[in-house]
């Protein structure tokens, strides 16, 4: 969603941005629930996650070349599992690798958030922060904004504002293409393979 600004009697009125990312700037209110560590528990993490997911354990055994049989074994604690492997399960389960550490990030939602944001290589993590950033600064200034009423205040709230559109600007336009060329190829695939 972005930011929309309305004009009218000479005052901006500005409707606050709501970006699903903005739990990096709820980590600090965020309950983080730390379980023992175990083959077990960890075991236990990957079933809860792979039945939430609707997929077998051969689902699981074809992502990683293994058999049915060692991802029981696995879900039953009876196996330690590799860094690289738990890896490579928590990509397929979209899971933040903590989760199958026993932490808890109260909520599917931030797990998600998570898991979704480490996906991206480091570049475009910086990218989607600052967008992040920029967009929860511009929705703290349209609160002020929206109360001020004193003109030399609004003013000087009006200039913070535009110096945090323009990065959320860059970085929303610099997405745009992207997906723009996206959507150009596949078009061409489409239309060749027809």
């Amino acid at each position: 969603m972005y930011q929309v600004v309305f004009v009218y009697d000479y005052k901006p009125r500005f409707i606050a941005c709501q970006l699903p990312l903005v739990l990096l700037f709820l980590k600090d209110l965020i309950e983080v629930k730390k379980m023992p560590v175990s083959a077990k528990s960890i075991g236990s993490r990957v079933r809860e996650a792979r039945k939430h997911n609707n997929l077998t354990q051969k689902d699981i055994a074809d992502h990683l070349g293994r058999t049915a049989a060692s991802i029981s074994e696995l879900e039953r604690g009876r196996v330690q599992i590799s860094a690289t492997d738990l890896m490579k399960i928590a990509e397929l389960l979209i899971k933040p690798i903590e989760y199958f550490y026993g932490e808890d990030y109260s909520g599917q939602a931030v797990q998600d958030l998570i898991a979704i944001f480490r996906a991206h290589d480091p570049k475009e993590r910086q990218g989607l922060v600052e967008i992040i950033s920029s967009a929860q600064k511009m929705q703290n200034l349209s609160l002020l904004i929206d109360k001020t009423e004193d003109k030399n205040e609004l003013a000087e709230l009006v200039k913070e504002f535009y110096k945090a559109f323009q990065p959320f600007l860059s970085n929303v336009t610099s997405i745009q293409s992207s997906g723009m060329e996206a959507q150009q190829k596949l078009q061409e695939i489409i239309r060749t393979n027809k």
